[in-house]
């Protein structure tokens, strides 16, 4: 596929952009709803202004109307196109309402010399809906006119004369006796030299006179005479009565005419003679001018290049008195100027030439340059012409850009060599302004005169307006494409979420893809998401637990069916309840009538043991929880005594909420205490208990916990069954507690702890997340959340446990025993340590 890649396409998208937008007309050609046509009336001017001493001037050649080339743009510039000649535009044809300006054209404002009139004209205008706009173009002469007349008494007495004709930025027209044309030069200033040789055969060429802003359609006569009755010839210059300049007269002396001044060498090029180049390239040898510089008033270049002139170059520049700043601009372009030890200045146009440019085909510009001796001698000019080729590149192909890579290619031909430098990319911004990218990469093809063009593009997934530039001109439009980086989703569905996991072919693309995707329910994009990156993996939150979906993902802003993965169904897992999580389900766990509390004890002094306290325990304990009361109320207790048994779990009536809460206590223990000697009063006050404290053997953390618990008395083991059966993975466990530390141990803390249990793919059972809080000492109820975290994708639940503990220091009963401090209370007959409540316990998903 060829793209548009020539200077007529420029034309074919002009007519595309003004031509009717609305519909597509009928088969008979009629005019389209809101179009306008546009048919412009031109008038060629051929009248010009003349001295008092000339009657008429002839214009040769004066052009038709219909031979005039045509020039239509819209106002901003945007979009032209030129027709030849007016008779190959179609006044019938439909244009987009707007601003307009047309332009007429005859000949060329560069050309200068003898029957080469330039005309011109311009006007601006606005097409309305379906109405005829005729734009009136008055197309008048652009150039200025001159004649020079040659009194006899020069053509009889110099063996050579000849005036040349010098207009500022322009070239150099030689008007020699018996021409009788008018000589057509740029308006504005005008050097006038003339070149004479004596009966001698010495010669001289000299400046005579500049005139001062010439006008555009005005006709010029200056007479050229000698003097030569003297002792020296004197040549003289009469001018037009219009030009605001006095007559020159300029005597030869002997020192004047031997004054003489250096010629001008020319190295890699003929002066006068075309130096051919393609645009933006430079000449296979280097193209320079040199002049000794010694006893030079002046060295003047004058420069028609119009992309110098449009970059600030004047047209006429003295390099031996230049400005720091035109200096600067010159060398900024490639002109590069040097002087050597003997005084010798060379001037490089090399670089300079490869920063020409071309338009609508070849362009000549020419630099000239004349030197001018302390005398006031000038020498001939020397005159480097540069033909500019235009160079056809062609965009064949863009590669889309694909998204999170964010790189884009264009493959293009240019034949000519190292012309390839020129190319540039430019896309279109946000802020809609064309800016240039950075190439990267350019990548010869097998074809040749092919390249592949590798740059970076903004980050994104929309599609982007690009344009191909040679030299600055743009030579094809195009857009870049986006795709979707080729990837997978995977799916980890919990009760009200979904992990994402993004499985793309390209690993390096990851994170990438993870922070732009976008997941979808169906057609429906899914808000609620936080990312992962470095995980690639999307947490998809405020699902319904327990219901079907089926998820797709794409990176697309404005995804089509194509950008979408692969979607993936799954059914989300049950929002299950934590087991009797409120307490509000109890159980007896202990009745026990009139057990002994602590020892007998006397009334009084007197030794008679006749008193002893009892306990009566009739306890619940929370259903579907297990404790460890069979160990520290073991009813088969050698002894039975509150000293030796305790429960450390049990349901009590200080809930938080509803009608229960557990209280979970630290106690001492022991199944085999020994009989507790009698206590006898020690004096007043009496009290009603005995303060005997036996040797209790053992200490034990109170819990609560999902499972079952055993215990053997006979060989003091225990077995933990923990965790129940559970399918689902909630998010956190959440409740309210209060807990009051031991008096020996003011620092100690409860704890509760979660961990959800999980089968892998290999069949192995694991903690698949799990958490724990330690709970600070709190009066009153109090709140706390443990979070579960799950680091094994797709590995689903099986089981959970809970535990809740009166202290973190949970072992076997030897370590309990060493670290679980209790303090005895003689009242109540019992070691007794830290208090744990808890209420309220839920999960949350």
């Amino acid at each position: 596929m060829k793209l548009i890649g020539s200077k007529i396409a420029l034309f074919l998208a002009f007519v595309a952009a003004i031509a009717v937008f609305a519909g597509c007309s009928d088969n008979s050609g009629s005019a389209q709803t809101g179009a306008g046509k546009i048919a412009p009336v031109v008038t060629v001017d051929s009248d010009v202004e003349t001295s008092i001493s000339t009657d008429h001037v002839t214009i040769e050649p004066v052009p038709d109307s219909q031979d005039m080339s045509f020039r239509l743009s819209t106002a901003d510039g945007s979009l032209s196109h030129t027709w030849t000649t007016f008779a190959e535009y179609d006044p019938s044809a439909p244009f987009t309402p707007g601003k307009y300006v047309a332009e007429g054209y005859f000949g060329s404002a560069q050309n200068e010399g003898f029957e080469t009139p330039y005309f011109y004209g311009r006007t601006e205008f606005e097409l309305r809906e379906d109405e005829i706009a005729r734009p009136e173009i008055l197309c008048t002469l652009g150039n200025t006119m001159m004649t020079v007349d040659f009194d006899p008494s020069v053509t009889d007495f110099f063996k050579d004369c000849e005036v040349t004709l010098h207009s500022h930025g322009g070239g150099f027209v030689v008007y020699a006796p018996g021409e009788h044309r008018q000589a057509y030069l740029r308006p504005g200033d005008i050097d006038v030299s003339v070149a004479l040789t004596l009966p001698d055969g010495k010669s001289c060429d000299f400046l005579l006179t500049t005139i001062p802003d010439a006008k555009a359609a005005y006709s010029y006569v200056m007479s050229l005479s000698a003097h030569t009755d003297g002792e020296n010839p004197v040549i003289t210059i009469s001018l037009d009565d219009r030009i605001e300049s006095d007559d020159v007269s300029v005597e030869l002396t002997p020192a004047f005419i031997a004054g003489g001044v250096p010629p001008i060498y020319c190295s890699g090029f003929v002066s006068g003679v075309p130096v051919h180049v393609a645009e933006g390239t430079t000449p296979s040898e280097r193209v320079t001018m040199k002049v000794e510089r010694i006893g030079l008033r002046s060295l003047i270049l004058t420069v028609d290049a119009p992309s110098l002139l449009a970059a600030g170059w004047t047209d006429e520049i003295n390099l031996l008195y230049a400005s720091e700043a035109m200096t600067t601009l010159m060398a900024k372009d490639g002109l590069r100027l040097t002087t050597s030890a003997d005084g010798v200045m060379e001037v490089d146009f090399t670089d300079v030439v490869g920063r020409l440019r071309a338009d609508d085909g070849d362009v000549r510009s020419m630099f000239a340059l004349r030197a001018v001796s302390s005398s006031g001698q000038m020498s001939e000019p020397a005159v480097l012409e540069i033909s500019i080729g235009s160079v056809d590149v062609d965009l064949l192909a863009v590669t889309p850009a694909t998204v999170g890579v964010d790189e884009a290619t264009m493959t293009v031909e240019c034949h000519v060599a190292d012309a390839i430098d020129n190319v540039s990319v430019e896309l279109f911004g946000d802020d809609r302004q064309w800016k240039a990218v950075k190439i990267d990469e350019v990548i010869p093809t097998t074809q040749s005169g092919r390249y592949i063009l590798r740059f970076r593009v903004p980050d994104g997934t929309t599609a982007l307006n690009a344009r191909l530039l040679y030299c600055g001109a743009v030579r094809a439009e195009t857009k870049i494409g986006r795709v979707s980086p080729k990837f997978s989703i995977a799916i980890d569905a919990f009760a009200r979420k979904a992990v994402v996991r993004i499985e793309p072919e390209d690993e390096a693309l990851l994170e990438v893809i993870t922070r732009k995707v976008a997941i979808y329910n169906g057609d429906e994009m899914l808000r609620g998401v936080t990312r992962t990156p470095e995980n690639g993996e999307i947490t998809v939150t405020g699902l319904t637990d327990a219901t079907a979906y089926a998820l797709r993902a794409t990176v697309m802003e404005s995804p089509s069916e194509n950008d979408f993965t692969q979607a993936v169904g799954f059914t989300t897992e049950k929002a299950l309840p934590l087991p009797n999580g409120d307490f509000e389900e109890v159980k007896n766990a202990i009745d026990w009538r009139d057990m002994p509390s602590g020892g007998r004890y006397s009334q009084d002094i007197v030794e008679i043991f006749n008193r002893q306290n009892f306990m009566t325990w009739k306890a619940d304990a929370p259903d579907k929880w297990a404790n460890v009361n069979a160990k520290t109320f073991c009813t088969s207790a050698q002894r039975p005594n509150t000293w030796y048994m305790q429960p450390s779990a049990q349901s009590v009536r200080d809930a938080y909420s509803g009608s229960y809460a557990v209280r979970i206590d630290n106690v001492g223990w022991d199944t085999d205490g020994k009989a507790i000697a009698d206590y006898l009063q020690e004096g007043m006050p009496y009290v009603a208990y005995s303060k005997v404290v036996p040797d209790v053997a053992y200490r034990a953390v109170g819990k609560l916990f999902l499972g079952s618990y055993s215990f053997d008395a006979s060989s003091l083991s225990e077995r933990y069954e923990e965790g129940i059966g559970f399918t689902s993975r909630p998010a956190s466990l959440n409740g309210f507690y209060k807990f009051s530390p031991s008096a020996s141990a003011p620092s100690q803390t409860g704890m509760a702890l979660v961990e959800v249990i999980g089968t892998g793919t290999d069949g192995a059972v694991d903690i698949i997340a799990s958490g724990r809080v330690l709970l600070e000492p709190a009066t009153g109820y109090t709140a706390f959340s443990i979070p579960l975290t799950y680091m094994q994708f797709g590995v689903k639940a099986v089981g959970v446990r809970v535990m809740l503990a009166a202290s973190p220091d949970i072992g076997d009963i030897p370590f309990e025993t060493r670290t679980t401090p209790t303090v005895p209370q003689l009242e109540q007959a019992a070691m007794l340590g830290s208090t744990l409540w808890v209420d309220g316990l839920t999960f949350s998903y």
